[in-house]
């Protein structure tokens, strides 16, 4: 995180106070969203409970990920261009090496889901799948179901408008768990609730959101877990697990943890 600041603060994206700063950027180094997404993933893994600090800190970086992808689209749209993500490392007119050129093309990893890297998308600090599925995993980790969906929902609107970044199963599935294994009495209502707007999306041609054994799964067992809170939830879930057992495709058959 220290060095993430930093790497902020010298390409003027913050000034000493941790604000947004109005100058443009000072040098080259301006964070790119692999940089965010290497700290948010150790966030997301680390060994220590994730507390309402980290949850923020996360939360914060994802802010300004979206700023920092809201000046790029503008300066696209502008016909500007981004002379030092472009062409990063470059000092004044410095062209970066082979080698570096190399070492970029080959970085290419995603947090869940399918992800083409264009070269654009390797200059770029907009938040991106992965960004957003490791924010929803630390949301889920510090017990905190309510961000969670409240980022899904913004990433739904947003996608649905044409802009930013479209959710995945693994998305759904990470918020689905976030609410399952939470203490709220209305844990089992709001699967369902986001069940059926996985499969409303999907019936409406959005394959990557369909939903999966993980999905019902998770479910089930907020279901089944609620029923001092729901008597009808036990009944629900029962109804799911002989769909799944009716279904022709294998891959949403249930499995032993299902049963469980």
């Amino acid at each position: 995180c220290d060095v993430l600041d930093v790497m902020l603060r010298l390409g003027g994206v913050l000034d000493e106070g941790g604000v947004g700063a109005t100058a443009g950027y000072e040098f080259d180094v301006v964070p790119r969203n692999k940089h965010f997404n290497v700290v948010l993933a150790l966030m997301a893994h680390s060994n220590r409970r994730l507390d309402e600090e980290t949850l923020g800190r996360a939360r914060w970086y994802v802010d300004v990920m979206e700023r920092l992808g809201k000046e790029e689209r503008e300066r696209e749209r502008d016909g500007d261009e981004f002379p030092m993500r472009r062409d990063l490392p470059q000092t004044h007119n410095e062209v970066p090496s082979e080698n570096f050129l190399m070492l970029e093309e080959r970085d290419g990893e995603h947090y869940g889901g399918e992800h083409n890297r264009n070269e654009m998308s390797l200059k770029s600090s907009a938040p991106d799948i992965v960004t957003y599925n490791t924010f929803l995993n630390i949301a889920a980790k510090a017990g905190q179901p309510e961000m969670a969906e409240e980022v899904l929902e913004g990433m739904i609107e947003r996608s649905s408008a044409g802009e930013g970044v479209k959710p995945d199963s693994f998305s759904f599935n990470t918020v689905l768990s976030a609410w399952s294994k939470s203490k709220s009495p209305i844990r089992s209502r709001k699967t369902e609730e986001i069940l059926h707007r996985m499969q409303e999306m999907a019936d409406n041609g959005d394959s990557d959101v369909r939903p999966d054994r993980a999905s019902l799964t998770t479910v089930i067992s907020a279901m089944t877990s609620s029923a001092r809170h729901d008597r009808m939830a036990p009944i629900k879930a029962e109804r799911i697990v002989e769909r799944m057992e009716a279904n022709k495709e294998s891959a949403l058959r249930p499995d032993t943890i299902t049963y469980t």
